[in-house]
């Protein structure tokens, strides 16, 4: 059991405290390759840590999840409300981009913002192990292991229960994205885990999970296909 607490540290401490110093790092970086070094980080950090909890915890397989007994109504509930909430703050706001310029122009701003945003396009080609990596390494963690680790003795807690507080916990994970980025990532871990515990296996988490991180690769190619369009727009107005 203390093997289980030593690698819950690392997940809840160790990466949080590498984040920070990464993000600092990248902030007040100069030069090339600074972003595509991060990726690369990132791959192996998730990777080392996913690997110790395959090889040494006390906890079985986590691609999937024998059936639970207990009623399951509040994680169905969790699963409408956290697919709501997505579906306006992040599903919406893509399909907008397709229709709105004004949409393209706010969110073309904020992903300048962000500093480990992929730019050139060997950047771009790189960044692929990020979503793919993170995906499968953050819902075999948060998902599989963090959900047994919080049923099991001395915690003892439900799966709804484990469902909100690893959801919690996987939110205040991304606090590098701000108050409006943990807020979304706890709903994205309620939406995640509660297919985890409806269909019993964590197939459809990694793939969904995958998917929602590649946007940051899609969104700036739909804005850099709009952009010429966009400017023509733009003086014709100032006409």
């Amino acid at each position: 059991m203390l093997v289980n607490h030593i690698l819950v540290g690392l997940v809840l401490i160790g990466m949080p405290v590498t984040a920070i110093l990464e993000f600092k790092r990248i902030n007040n970086a100069v030069g090339s390759f600074v972003r595509e070094k991060l990726y690369y980080k990132i791959f192996f950090l998730y990777w080392t840590i996913t690997l110790l909890f395959i090889l040494f915890s006390s906890f079985d397989s986590t691609l999937s999840i024998t059936s639970i007994s207990e009623n399951l109504t509040i994680v169905r509930i969790a699963l409408i409300v956290s697919l709501v909430y997505l579906t306006f703050d992040q599903f919406l706001p893509i399909v907008l981009i397709f229709f709105s310029r004004k949409m393209r122009q706010l969110t073309a701003k904020t992903f300048s913002l962000v500093p480990m945003h992929p730019v050139t396009f060997r950047e771009k080609k790189v960044f692929w192990i990020v979503p793919i990596t993170v995906g499968i390494c953050e819902e075999i963690i948060f998902r599989g292991y963090l959900f047994q680790y919080f049923q099991a003795s001395p915690y003892g807690l439900s799966a709804a229960l484990s469902l909100l507080l690893v959801s919690l916990l996987f939110g205040i994970g991304h606090f590098q994205q701000g108050m409006s980025g943990i807020i979304m990532t706890i709903f994205l871990g309620l939406f995640l885990g509660s297919i985890y515990l409806l269909t019993g296996s964590l197939i459809l988490p990694i793939l969904i999970h995958i998917i929602f991180d590649a946007k940051i690769l899609f969104i700036p190619w739909v804005l850099q296909r709009n952009q010429k369009s966009d400017e023509e727009i733009v003086l014709l107005d100032k006409i």
